[in-house]
């Protein structure tokens, strides 16, 4: 719900194109209800706070390309969560999957997680990239050398 919020606004106010995966779209688009959260906070307030639904118009894969920025596909957090590289610039925006606190590198927390196990599974797969700036959703910038950090985070996961 907190992804969505300002999406039809967006839409209504502006000639943005609106581009979600294709494993959430039909959540963004209300074809399907929202899986509840986990958290028990953010349960409660799923039943009282109702964004509303905005048309998808570009349906995203990986590996697509939009903006210049190659999409990664990384669900766990939501099932069609991802993270956008700029391999020309190095640079990773990691969305929620992971985040930086300006002294170490953590995953989304299981709490706000759909799947925790491919939340760990996507963080590998970003630690295959090499990029030299990470810009999480949620916390600081991660340079120089993001990539390595996260690389050791990835090491240091359980299966």
């Amino acid at each position: 719900m907190d992804h969505i919020g300002s999406a039809y606004e967006l839409k209504k106010l502006t000639p943005a194109k609106l581009a979600v995966h294709i494993e959430d779209a039909d959540f963004v688009s209300g074809k399907k209800s929202m899986p509840k959260p986990k958290n028990i906070f953010f349960r409660a307030a799923s039943s009282f706070i109702k964004p509303a639904h905005a048309e998808v118009d570009v349906l995203l894969n990986n590996g697509d390309n939009i903006g210049g920025l190659t999409v990664i596909h990384v669900p766990g957090h939501t099932p069609g969560s991802i993270a956008l590289i700029g391999e020309e610039k190095r640079v990773l925006f990691a969305g929620d999957t992971l985040r930086y606190d300006g002294k170490r590198v953590s995953g989304a927390p299981e709490e706000f997680s759909f799947d925790p196990t491919k939340v760990k599974e996507s963080i590998r797969k970003i630690a295959a990239f090499n990029f030299d700036v990470m810009l999480p959703g949620h916390g600081e910038p991660l340079k120089p050398d993001a990539s390595e950090e996260v690389r050791k985070f990835a090491d240091s996961l359980k299966q």
